[in-house]
Parts: structure tokens; sequence; C-alpha cells
């Protein structure tokens, strides 16, 4: 039985063969590829960076468990309340940081997220080459860990001590004890940051499986699925070079593709200009 390690060296071995099968344009796409593989870092390993995000991810959700205290019925509608924010972040983000410059007083805003979405991730991945070779590719796929590390130390953690310095000051008053007894701050915000935290990983997951090779076997098992299937599907179309500004930005649930108008399940590509 072959190791993980000789798996991704025979992929390795025969990836000018695979891409030269499997490609519509072969020249540009797989020029790009090969000039975008030889500046991955030697030292890259993809089983590194996506068990960075999962450990990053877990150390906030522990950490988040651990303060929750007497969580109560009524405090739970945070959690429907931070999925749909996180939906909504993850379409104005996607739709305007990826695949718009967006530039103020001089500064280009997202100018990072533009090169490594756009320029690089749609680059890579065309909707006739969905499919990674191997774990290096990942570096195209997966967001840098810098980025789960930002937003738990810039945004989750400080809205849990936002939390815990609210309850320590309602507990010091009787009268606001009393008020708004029904709530606890730090359970709000720790519930919040959970479901952040899940969004984010659902959004990496998804996405992750989008681009699974068609032999891969979580892909035959996934490819059962036919909700997996129809969103797989609105990822492909995505990929499109003529649509991939102007519609299918959700890449988990489609809810604001819908709302605003940007959901193409089936589209007639030629008639987009």
């Amino acid at each position: 039985m072959l190791t993980i390690q000789a798996y991704n060296d025979k992929k390795e071995a025969n990836l000018a063969n695979i891409e030269t099968h499997n490609q519509v344009k072969p020249t540009r796409l797989t020029h790009f590829r090969s000039e975008y593989r030889r500046g991955i870092k030697a030292n890259y390993h993809g089983c590194q960076h996506m068990l960075m995000v999962l450990f990053i991810a877990s150390i906030m959700v522990i950490t988040a468990c651990l303060a929750l205290k007497h969580v109560r019925l009524i405090e739970l509608w945070i959690i429907p309340f931070t999925l749909m924010a996180a939906n909504l972040i993850e379409y104005v983000a996607h739709r305007y940081l990826g695949h718009k410059m967006i530039k103020f007083k001089g500064w280009a805003l997202g100018r990072l997220f533009y090169q490594r979405h756009t320029l690089e991730h749609h680059r890579f991945f065309d909707q006739h080459n969905m499919d990674y070779q191997s774990t290096r590719d990942w570096r195209v796929i997966l967001f840098p860990s810098y980025l789960i590390v930002g937003i738990c130390l810039v945004g989750l953690m400080p809205l849990m001590l936002i939390g815990y310095s609210l309850d320590s000051a309602t507990a010091a008053n009787v009268i606001a004890a009393a008020e708004f007894a029904p709530y606890s701050a730090l359970n709000l915000a720790s519930l919040a940051s959970i479901s952040a935290i899940f969004c984010y990983l659902s959004y990496e997951a998804l996405h992750f499986s989008y681009h699974l090779p068609k032999a891969h076997p979580l892909r035959l098992r996934l490819d059962m699925l036919p909700w997996w299937r129809r969103l797989r599907q609105l990822h492909v179309q995505h990929h499109h070079p003529r649509l991939m500004g102007r519609g299918n930005f959700n890449v988990t649930w489609p809810l604001c593709d819908y709302l605003f108008n940007s959901l193409y399940w089936q589209v007639n590509i030629k008639k987009i200009k």
C-alpha cells in the first residue's frame, strides 16, 4: 500500500501528463501553475497548513466553551444571528474584496485578498480545471493560517473580554443585574465566537472539497450527496472568467447570493459580456 508521501510523489511525477490531458487551454493555465508552484517555499506542507488552521480553531473553541456558564435558552438567539452575519461577511468580502481592487485615498484596501484570490486562485483553477494535483496546491486553496490567528486575536478574544467586563460590571450593580438577568454578555460572546469559528471552518472545508480530485475517496463519497453536488456546481460556474465577478459569491450556503440576486444555478455563459 502506498504511503501518503509516496502517493504525493507519484502525483508530482505525473503532473505534467495529467494537466496535458485535462486542460482545455493547457498553455496559459499550465504555464501559470508551473510558475506558481516554483514560487512556493520548499518548506511548505499542505497537511501542516491544514493542521495549523484546525489547531488554532480548536484552541479558540475550547476557550469559548470553557467560558460558558449556565447557558439559557434565551441566549441561543446569538447562534443564528452569527451564522447569518457570517454569510453576509463571506459574500461582501468575496464580492468586493476578492474580485475588486478597492482603493481609499491611494491605499489598496484588500490588495492581499484580491491578489491571492483573483490573481492567483482564479488563474490556478478555471471551470474546466478544478482539481488540485498535490498537497502543495493546497496553498492556493486554503486561507493563509495567519488569517484565523488575526480573527481570533483581533476579533473574537476582545469580544469575549468585553463580555466578561460587562458581566463583571453588571454583577456589581444590583439594579442592572436584575434588569439584564436573562442574559450573560460572556455567554453571548462565547456562543458567537464558537459559531464564527464554525462558519470559518465550514468555508474552508467546503471550498477545499470543491477542488478535490475526481478519483479521491472523499470526493467519491461526496458525489453521492445531491446538496453537495449542487453547491459545487455553483462554485464551478463561479470559476468561469465571465461569471466570477458577477455571481455565486457564497461558497457555503448561497443565502446572500439569493437575497442580492447574484445566484446562478444555470447560466448561458455566452450571453455574459
